[in-house]
């Protein structure tokens, strides 16, 4: 039976999402249809499952993202329905999920209000708790709707009774009725007030609870709310109970009884007869209270066999109506089914036998297409891997030639600019030795009593003429930095040692290395290689001093340095490497991809010329080697040198 259920219920899902495709709803009537769904019984639990799939393929078929967060949601109730909890939690998550990413905040809102009810049923109470703070906070921040944030009020200090914090319970119960009294809505007041009451009663606080069950008697009283009557009466028969007014408890333990009769109730009558006899006992009258207990007990359980007796009743009428009917329905259908057995007979064989040939065509069919495609998708791949392959070796070489090309038209600019800068130079370095010269035989021409004005104008000449000096002497080391940088050296390339020429340029800087950081030499044993000592030396003096300025720069001078230059040579394969780190400022992506650029310098204006870099992979280049360089601020540097072994 269970099994024809869960098939009937299928069927009926996909004539429904069969019928809705049909035609496309609008994003209204698929927002108004999950309102209404939200609403359905609990008992209407599959119902919860049908629409929540039929929502789902609309919204997609409209692209409406908020629909999927109601799909959600519907899922969500469907699982809760079922009691599993865990399951429900997973689909509210989804739709919180989905609500933030569209900002749709009353989505967000009641995500959160179910994920709290869900973890409220696990008692997981800190979690239902957190997550109805958050939900009153993005309220306060979204101005929700004031009904919405009264029931999360309400809710909240429910779940603080429940944990054993009256207190909180009751500060929330009053957040809830100030917005409930604010929108004048006297049945969500009653409510509110129903909470406190029996908050306080709890409590023992009979004086603070007064109030509000002496509201709530007028409130039922005026609307003929019979069944909460009962409630109230019962609640101030307690409230005189606590305070040992006996009689004033009795009366309202006869009001309470007689509504109790007047529903009929017989489960609240006994309720009352309990009550009395707890009041009896109180009272030391335990004749009463014994007898009130057995009337409770009685009318226990007549409740339970009058109830019991009522549904057996229904169900053995309901089981023998459907018998009578399912007997029926069984005789019309076999008398039917022998009609139409032989006339469908013929026609599903055919059917059967057409449905065979065209699968066995279509497969075979599909066969040959799926062997073709295959074929031609090796084909393709192949095919495709050469392209990308031809395509990267195009793009290296097109890079290196791009490359080679600018470092030869650099070097021919270079050579230029330095021949023609030369020759001036030269005319203004002799024309101010001889200026120097003259004023010289003219100081000596002054007569022996010179005045104050001539003094003064013959040493602002002179320190005049000291600045050009100085300029000419700067112009004339990056004249020379140029040709360096530019010049093609004919000679032949000599067995050479790395180590020695690694240590010549140490020797160099030894002054300017003292007291900024130490050397660490790591040397490998490596072959000769094929170079021009002088230029490698130029090479490692440039590669060392960069390093120690950048040491300079994060690193002061102390006691004991705590920079680190750090050299390692290693053979590599048919190569040699040389590793040059050190620990010092250390440079950006920017810089470092035009480290190799002439004039760029990072110094400031005056102290370097940008060429030795520059200069530095001129001579890299002329040793057929290759140079990288990795670094980041405040990391270091790590110059790396590949030479070949030629020799």
């Amino acid at each position: 039976m269970h099994l024809f259920k869960q098939r009937y219920f299928a069927f009926l899902l996909l004539l429904l999402c069969a019928a809705t495709s049909q035609a496309q709803s609008t994003r209204a009537e698929l927002r108004a249809l999950a309102d209404r769904v939200i609403y359905l019984d609990e008992s209407n639990t599959d119902s919860f499952l049908i629409y929540s799939q039929i929502i789902e393929n609309q919204s997609n078929e409209i692209n409406y993202q908020r629909g999927l967060c109601d799909s959600y949601r519907l899922r969500g109730i469907y699982h809760e329905c079922r009691a599993e909890y865990d399951q429900a939690i997973e689909w509210h998550l989804k739709n919180l999920q989905l609500s933030e990413q569209l900002g749709e905040h009353e989505s967000e809102l009641a995500a959160l209000s179910d994920l709290a009810t869900q973890h409220h049923y696990l008692r997981q109470y800190e979690q239902a708790k957190a997550y109805l703070h958050r939900a009153i906070k993005m309220g306060l921040q979204t101005g929700a709707k004031p009904r919405r944030m009264s029931t999360f009020y309400t809710n909240l200090g429910i779940f603080h009774r429940e944990t054993g914090q009256p207190d909180s319970a009751l500060h929330f119960y009053t957040q809830s009725l100030a917005i409930k009294r604010e929108l004048k809505d006297s049945s969500g007041i009653s409510n509110v007030m129903v909470n406190i009451a029996t908050l306080l009663i709890d409590q023992k606080k009979y004086d603070a609870a007064q109030p509000y069950v002496d509201f709530n008697l007028s409130y039922h009283q005026r609307k003929g709310d019979t069944v909460n009557l009962w409630f109230d009466h019962l609640n101030q028969s307690i409230i005189y109970l606590g305070k040992n007014q006996f009689r004033l408890s009795e009366q309202q333990l006869n009001l309470a009884l007689a509504v109790a009769r007047k529903i009929p109730s017989r489960q609240k009558e006994s309720e009352t007869y309990r009550q009395f006899a707890i009041l009896s006992e109180n009272m030391g009258d335990y004749k009463n209270a014994y007898q009130y207990l057995q009337r409770y007990q009685q009318l226990n359980a007549e409740s339970i066999n009058v109830e019991t007796n009522k549904n057996v009743a229904e169900l053995r009428e309901k089981y023998e109506s459907d018998k009578r009917e399912q007997q029926n329905k069984l005789l019309s259908l076999e008398i039917e089914a022998q009609k139409a057995q032989k006339r469908n007979l013929g026609i599903i064989i055919g059917l059967i036998a057409l449905l065979a040939g065209l699968a066995v065509f279509a497969w075979w069919k599909n066969h040959q297409k799926r062997k073709l495609l295959t074929l031609k998708n090796a084909e393709l791949e192949a095919e495709k891997a050469k392209l990308e392959n031809t395509l990267q070796r195009l793009h290296q070489m097109r890079e290196q030639l791009m490359h080679s090309e600018k470092m030869a038209s650099i070097g021919q600019l270079t050579a230029g600019i330095a021949h023609e800068i030369n020759n001036p130079i030269n005319f203004v370095g002799s024309s101010i030795q001889a200026l120097k010269m003259n004023l010289a035989d003219l100081r000596a021409a002054l007569p022996a009593t010179q005045n104050n004005a001539l003094r003064e104008l013959y040493e602002e000449a002179a320190t005049l003429m000291a600045s050009i000096e100085r300029g000419i002497d700067r112009t004339r080391d990056i004249v020379l930095g140029l040709r360096t940088f530019a010049r093609n050296d004919d000679d032949a390339l000599s067995p050479t040692d790395l180590h020695a020429c690694l240590d010549a340029a140490l020797s160099l800087l030894q002054y300017d290395i003292k007291n900024r950081c130490r050397i660490v030499r790591d040397y490998g044993e490596i072959p000769l290689v094929q170079g021009l000592a002088g230029k490698l030396n130029q090479l490692f003096l440039n590669l060392f001093n960069n390093a120690v300025q950048a040491i300079q720069v994060l690193h002061p001078e102390s006691a004991t340095p705590k920079g680190l230059l750090e050299i390692r040579t290693r053979r590599k394969d048919n190569a040699v490497e040389v590793l040059i780190r050190d620990n010092g400022c250390g440079m950006d992506e920017a810089t470092r991809k035009r480290i190799f650029e002439p004039f760029f310098t990072t110094k400031a204006v005056g102290e370097g010329t940008g060429l030795g870099m520059a200069i530095c992979y001129g001579i890299v280049q002329q040793h057929g080697a290759s140079i990288t360089i990795e670094s980041a601020p405040r990391q270091g540097a790590t110059v790396q040198i590949i030479f070949p072994d030629n020799y």
